[in-house]
């Protein structure tokens, strides 16, 4: 959730936390990815 408020604005990003998740992220699409039941 804190990554979310950062890449919507209402939290000041924190590096290099956000830009490190945001590189995962953009490597792997949520379309990409495995979903775990």
């Amino acid at each position: 959730m804190l990554w979310h408020a950062m890449n919507e604005g209402t939290a000041a990003k924190i590096e290099p936390f956000y830009s490190s998740i945001k590189t995962v992220k953009d490597s792997y699409p949520k379309s990409h990815r495995e979903t775990f039941n």
